[in-house]
Formats: structure tokens, sequence, C-alpha cells
């Protein structure tokens, strides 16, 4: 069986780290890449082709409302979880709207993200 493959964009590289030892737990999920601001993660989402990315919202250079609309409109067929602090419906309305798979808070259980995955 193919691992799924996983890119993660947060602007915190000690939140990044914490995410993918939790990710590579799962023997059927597997990081691919980290980026720390929106347009890295576009580069990186053209370069690697993830299944899945994990979004921050607040990033430097292209929030992740941005990069998730920039990956709808150019028809990248990566999943996208919106992975944030907020709690805000405004967030989550606009997200949905754009066309985001999934939205995890990041104080939920690691179990959470795992299931979303």
């Amino acid at each position: 069986m193919d691992k799924i493959k996983i890119l993660i964009a947060d602007d915190h590289s000690m939140v990044r780290e914490g995410l993918k030892q939790i990710i590579e737990l799962e023997d059927d999920l597997e990081v691919i890449g980290q980026s720390g601001n929106g347009e890295e993660a576009i580069d990186k989402i053209k370069l690697k082709n993830p299944d899945v990315v994990l979004l921050d919202i607040n990033m430097p250079k292209m929030n992740g409302l941005e990069v998730l609309q920039y990956i709808r409109d150019h028809g990248m067929k990566t999943n996208v979880l919106i992975l944030t602090i907020h709690n805000e419906v405004e967030y989550l309305y606009k997200a949905v709207e754009i066309g985001v798979n999934g939205y995890v808070l990041k104080d939920s259980e690691s179990d959470v993200l795992i299931k979303a995955i």
C-alpha cells in the first residue's frame, strides 16, 4: 500500500516538527516536505505533489486561505486540511467556500488530526 504523502505548511518550525513526529508514527503516512510561508508552500506543492497539505491560516507572504485559493484556482489535486488555532466561524466559512477538505484545530488531540488525514 502506498503511503499518504503530506506537506506541512506552518510558519512555526516547532509546530511543523511536532506534527511531523505525530504523523510519522503512522505506518501509512509520510511527511514529504515542510514550508514556513505560503509562497514556499505553493512551490513545494507544485514540486512534490502531496496527497494532503496541512495548511496553517496565519503565515507570512501568503496566508493559508490565499494558498488554498491558489490551489483550487490552478486545479491542483491535493487535499487540504486547514490547521489553525482559530475557532472563528468566518475562517471556516471562507475555507469551505474556497473548497477546503477539512479543518482541524491545533488544540485537538493528535488522533483527531490522524483521522482527518
